[in-house]
């Protein structure tokens, strides 16, 4: 005890910012932007509105000029992006400040904007929870749009179910009609996949698939898809609806019906999601591939057929033969329609669909190789190259020619190329294709490459060439499990990764590289700062996601210390808040990290101090520094620094020293999420 009371005063110190006593905000740039939001011009608007988004927690007097913003509805970019799309965000951005003035647009008995405010409060989550009252107000009025949007947020903000799913199951029975029609059942039961441990979830769902409103049967099955365990269950309650063929939507536009899929469709994906056995389902399938064409309208129906078929395994003898007859019957309607003078690309989908299903099943395949190696040599192009892809899947080793036939097409039909460029390839008897298929094709050939890993092997480099366009199905089960086999020479994938967007399925993608890529990671790292640091006026107000990934590889991330240590002194404050973030989550580095993170306390931004307290909550044995600094954090003026420092009090203990009595005293704060986490804090089962 010697040392705790000169090491609580040392934090207090460094603290001395975050309570206030030498903070800096940028009061008057506020105050500037929310005048401008009144600008008559829409492009003044909507990039004030971003510029806000951007100063984060400190633009909180902003608050109630972006609730109004909700309302404005015009574009004000060339991406056609809506001010209230923006508004939304940006009161994100503020952070927890916003909940109270979110909440009371939401229960406004008349508010334009209420659907902006609804998906602001599902992206806070549980810490919107405050907002339950209001959302369930919504849920039981007669505004018909409001419901999908309150239904989501209800979903987002509930964590375990116990107020969305009572919820959801009496919208379920309620037979009552709103202002502008009936309710959606179907969609109302594709929220519950959230709830998988509900254990009123899995028996709804099971009795939804013998609903006989198809809008009902293609909501559970939807959930269900997405809903993890019980496999043998569903599966077995979705195996009779393999011939299910209503259709679950029914959209008319003025120019067309789209989104007219059959529940079979549907109940495919879930059962390939649920690893049902190839031998129940395929042979279901090739009935199915029996039934004859009987137009263009129908062509749809082989090709989901056709792409399912090569989702599940083992396939049964004799699979392959039957999706090389509906290859040839493919290729006949598309000559035939070039015959007459038809637009043939459905057809050619259906052709190159039927050739990745086959691809994916080498040893099959095989017993046809002298009917592709004649195809080979076919007048028909088309033809040459789906042989090309098959002989290149089966064994690109016998087939070297193949396989770079279909590498050169795909590199063609996935470039930009001028007039005269496209004259040189025609004169080099290059396989050019028709412009209304270049997109199909690249796509559909490289997803049938990816099962084979000796032919993955040879292609890495064109990988992630054919990455940076795009074209690679960063989702596919076979490129992961394929990927993590040929460690560590696929890390170069990871840089046409990281080079494009930061979607899930990317991320996954990055995940599956494994710990070979985190130098990669680093480099990128400082390559960001050294852009950020050359140029501070641009647009870098975003994270940075190369150091978001760094934790899922903690021995090998030790060596980012110095790149998360210039990251988290850089003068960019959303950079200091990524590092703080990074280094709490890396177990390895928590003795280095202990005083960068108690001087992230002490940051002037808010964003920074959060992040800070959030690292600090996962450091777990250095308790007698860091609870008293997270004490001094309570004080703070910014809700969302209270509810961080708050949170990590509660992962270290409620009964280390001082702590408890210090939650008691913010069991009266004037922020609602505060006061009831405080609660929740000092309840009777929390440690």
């Amino acid at each position: 005890m010697a040392m705790f009371w000169p090491r609580m005063l040392i934090a207090l110190w460094i603290l001395s910012p975050a309570l206030g006593w030498c903070a800096e905000t940028d009061v008057q740039k506020v105050q500037t932007l929310i005048q401008k939001l009144k600008d008559p011009d829409p492009t003044v608007r909507g990039l004030s509105v971003r510029e806000l988004a951007k100063i984060g927690p400190e633009a909180r007097a902003a608050i109630p000029a972006l609730i109004e913003a909700l309302v404005d509805d015009e574009q004000f970019d060339e991406r056609y992006e809506r001010i209230c799309a923006e508004a939304s965000q940006a009161l994100f951005e503020v952070g927890l400040e916003a909940i109270p003035a979110l909440t009371a647009a939401v229960a406004a008995d008349e508010f334009a904007g209420r659907q902006h405010a609804l998906d602001c409060l599902a992206k806070f989550g549980p810490r919107a929870r405050t907002s339950l009252d209001a959302i369930a107000k919504v849920l039981s009025g007669p505004v018909l749009m409001d419901y999908d949007n309150a239904q989501e947020a209800l979903c987002q903000i509930d964590a375990h179910g116990s107020i969305a799913v009572p919820i959801l199951e009496r919208f379920l029975k309620s037979k009552r009609n709103t202002t502008e029609g009936d309710i959606d059942g179907g969609e109302v039961l594709r929220k519950l996949w959230r709830y998988p441990d509900h254990p009123r979830t899995l028996p709804l769902l099971l009795a939804a698939v013998k609903n006989p409103d198809p809008e009902v049967r293609g909501g559970a099955v939807l959930a269900l898809t997405r809903t993890p365990g019980h496999s043998d269950q569903i599966v077995a309650a979705l195996l009779p609806l393999l011939h299910d063929r209503k259709m679950k939507t029914i959209l008319e536009t003025s120019i067309c019906i789209v989104n007219k899929q059959r529940i079979m469709d549907y109940v495919l994906t879930a059962l390939a999601a649920h690893g049902a056995p190839g031998e129940k389902v395929v042979p279901e399938l090739i009935k199915e591939l029996e039934v004859p064409v009987a137009g263009p309208f129908d062509e749809p129906r082989i090709k989901v057929v056709l792409w399912s078929i090569s989702e599940f395994s083992p396939t049964p003898p004799g699979t392959a033969g039957r999706v090389l007859k509906s290859y040839e019957q493919a290729v006949e309607r598309r000559r035939a329609a070039v015959k007459f003078q038809k637009v043939p690309e459905d057809f050619i989908d259906t052709e190159l669909i039927a050739i990745s299903c086959l691809a994916r099943m080498p040893q099959q395949a095989a017993e046809f190789t002298p009917k592709w190696k004649a195809w080979l040599k076919s007048p028909d192009e088309h033809q040459r190259f789906e042989a090309a892809i098959v002989l290149a899947s089966i064994d690109p080793d016998h087939h070297p020619d193949a396989v770079d036939q279909v590498l050169k097409v795909i590199d063609e039909q996935s470039g930009q190329f001028t007039e005269q460029d496209a004259y040189v390839l025609h004169l080099d008897r290059a396989h050019r294709f028709s412009t209304s298929t270049a997109d199909c094709i690249p796509e559909i050939a490289v997803r049938s490459l990816l099962a084979n890993p000796r032919l993955l092997e040879r292609i890495l480099p064109k990988i992630a060439e054919w990455t940076v366009k795009g074209i690679v199905p960063w989702d596919d089960a076979a490129l992961r499990r394929n990927m993590k086999r040929l460690q560590p020479k696929a890390a170069v994938f990871a840089q046409a990764l990281l080079d494009k967007s930061y979607s899930e399925d990317c991320q996954a993608a990055v995940r599956a590289l494994g710990p070979d890529i985190v130098p990669i990671l680093i480099a990128n790292a400082r390559q960001r700062l050294a852009a950020y640091q050359a140029d501070p006026k641009a647009d870098h107000w975003t994270t940075a996601p190369v150091l978001e990934l760094l934790p899922n590889w903690s021995t090998p991330a030790v060596t980012a210390w110095k790149v998360l240590l210039d990251y988290s002194n850089s003068t960019n404050p959303h950079y200091r808040a990524v590092a703080y973030e990074v280094l709490g989550k890396i177990r390895v580095l928590h003795g280095k990290a202990l005083p960068e993170l108690l001087k992230g306390l002490g940051d002037s931004r808010c964003i920074v101090r959060v992040a800070a307290a959030n690292g600090l909550g996962l450091i777990s044995d250095r308790n007698r520094v860091v609870c008293p600094a997270l004490i001094g954090m309570l004080a703070d003026d910014f809700a969302d620094v209270r509810v961080a420092a708050l949170e990590s009090l509660v992962k270290l203990g409620v009964d280390e020293p001082g702590v408890r009595d210090a939650i008691q005293k913010v069991s009266q704060d004037p922020h609602p999420y505060v006061r009831l986490l405080a609660s929740e804090a000092l309840g009777p089962n929390k440690p």
